[in-house]
């Protein structure tokens, strides 16, 4: 795949002039200790998979206090040295099996294990990576990936909040919607290594990561039997604690090569642009396309141009034809787009999907049919939660404004669910009391709880990042007479100039945030938050 691409161009940069000038501090790997170690062990995850030497998370949780000096001493001399041990670096690829034909090898998706020792190494690597990275802000703001703190419903909800702003605003938003091809598969050692430099990994450290990426190799076995190594010369490594990082890193400056909105999940990308005038959208959009695809091309990155799409969302009943390339192949466009989950339509009604949405309820309701005979209500309410509520749940501070008509087979499939667990008749029955009986909430109250968790983490300032920064808020006021408003209202009224722009979050969560009891907003801690406002809507 790297060798297709284009090195020389007249259009083709070194991968280093996209990044900002050269870090002046330098990374240091400050030596482990006994209770760190220990403290990391503990939260390792003792089911998961090991690796060929068959060390488990649970064999090193259970030998804890006898191996932990020794573990010690190694890494400490690892991070000394600037040596990441062979030993760690083989991995043992199992083919898992999605379905289709069993003969069919593109019917498997390859896992890696890796050596757990070599992992909690990893960690200690990373834990101090990271605190580096956030000390200085290098990581980009667009990039929600692999992140404590980002989740992919800040990403979408960021997305969102953009189409919206432009539609208040009377402009016509072109979405592309980037697939790279095996992005983290792709990476390129010598580039990542020299990005690595110029954000301050130096001397040992530089030479540490040196070590970790070259003279790796992997087996792949299958029904006990192992093949002959391979070597890996390309990508960070999969299965491994540091490679989403490395990979965050190496793409870090993709924001820089252009003017697109854009919004990163690892290497998921979305980019937007926007114009009233539609000719002019089109050639912004191509103008701006073609520095991201010198990006990829410098960097050695492939494009996938037969699953990258393009969207257009206007107002506009009568919608011009606009032709989006990338170096001379036509992107095509698309009524709706499944990114991160949420299924992204033209017209922002959300209705496709609605669609999808009660397909993986209707399931569900077969599922609860089967067992709800053999099988206790507290078992019951936690599959429904399992199977249902997560998908009601996520990503609704997002879509869950929607009409009534949109909604409402959605609400059917909630109610069924809901009359299955508890046996209740069909025909005409309040089922109110149903819900509160079995403490569940409502399609109303899951977007009402959701949409106060993400205020309060809004007004407390956990949120990462600022979402719907885009909209300007008004000018204080100049005069001294107080207005007529609740004090305890978090944020300025934001402007919007149509109805469109009442479907912001933070419109909606200020207007829903005005109504929560003061005693709720008042929690200390996100969690109490949390508890009380679900109690307050079961009440109710």
């Amino acid at each position: 795949m790297a060798n297709e691409i284009p090195s020389e161009g007249k259009n083709t940069k070194n991968p280093l002039e996209y990044l900002p000038k050269r870090i002046r501090n330098s990374l240091f790997l400050s030596h482990t200790n006994i209770p760190e170690l220990l403290n990391l062990i503990l939260t390792q995850d003792p089911n998961k998979g090991c690796g060929y030497d068959l060390i488990t998370n649970k064999i090193i949780q259970k030998t804890s206090n006898t191996i932990a000096p020794f573990l010690v001493i190694l890494f400490n001399n690892c991070l000394r040295k600037g040596i990441f041990p062979d030993c760690f670096k083989l991995a043992e690829v199992i083919a898992l099996f999605k379905g289709g034909d069993r003969l069919d090898r593109n019917s498997y998706r390859p896992i890696s294990l890796l050596p757990a020792i070599g992992k909690l190494f990893e960690k200690i690597i990373s834990v101090r990576v990271l605190k580096f990275l956030d000390k200085y802000n290098l990581l980009s703001e667009h990039q929600f990936g692999f992140r404590a703190k980002y989740t992919t419903e800040y990403a979408i909800l960021d997305i969102y909040e953009k189409m919206i702003h432009n539609l208040d605003n009377g402009l016509t938003t072109c979405t592309i919607f980037l697939d790279l091809a095996k992005a983290f598969d792709s990476v390129s050692h010598s580039i990542l290594l020299q990005k690595l430099e110029k954000y301050g990994f130096r001397g040992n450290v530089l030479d540490l990561f040196k070590s970790y990426l070259y003279n790796r190799s992997q087996v792949v076995k299958l029904d006990g039997v192992k093949s002959a190594p391979l070597p890996i010369d390309y990508g960070v490594p999969q299965g491994s604690i540091l490679g989403p990082l490395l990979f965050l890193i190496f793409i870090n400056d993709l924001p820089e090569a252009t003017n697109f909105f854009i919004k990163l999940y690892a290497d998921d990308t979305v980019l937007c642009a926007q114009n009233t005038n539609l000719k002019a959208l089109e050639v912004e959009a191509n103008l701006e396309l073609s520095k991201v695809y010198n990006w990829l091309c410098s960097n050695k990155l492939t494009l996938n141009i037969k699953k990258s799409k393009y969207m257009i969302i206007s107002k506009k009943r009568k919608k011009q034809p606009i032709v989006v390339k990338i170096n001379g192949t036509k992107l095509e466009q698309c009524a709706s787009y499944k990114y991160l989950g949420v299924i992204f339509d033209k017209n922002l009604n959300w209705k496709p999907h609605i669609e999808h949405l009660c397909t993986k309820l209707s399931r569900a309701c077969g599922s609860l049919i089967k067992i709800r005979n053999c099988v206790s209500i507290e078992t019951l309410r936690e599959i429904y939660h399992a199977l249902i509520h997560s998908y009601l749940r996520y990503g609704i501070i997002v879509w869950g404004n929607i009409s009534k008509t949109v909604v409402k087979p959605l609400n059917i499939m909630i109610n069924r669910a809901i009359r299955i667990m508890s046996f209740a008749p069909y025909g005409r029955v309040n089922l109110n009391s149903v819900y509160k009986e079995l403490k569940l909430l409502d399609f109303d109250q899951i977007f009402q709880l959701e949409s106060a968790k993400f205020m309060y983490k809004k007004t407390v300032g956990l949120l990462p990042t600022k979402v719907g920064e885009y909209f300007k808020q008004r000018t204080p006021p100049t005069h001294n007479y107080n207005l007529r408003r609740r004090p305890d209202a978090p944020h300025r009224k934001i402007d919007y100039k149509t109805s469109i722009g009442e479907n912001s979050m933070l419109i909606r969560g200020e207007k829903l945030w005005i109504d929560i009891p003061k005693i709720i907003k008042d929690c200390v801690s996100y969690g109490a938050f949390k508890r009380q406002y679900k109690e307050y809507l079961l009440q109710d």
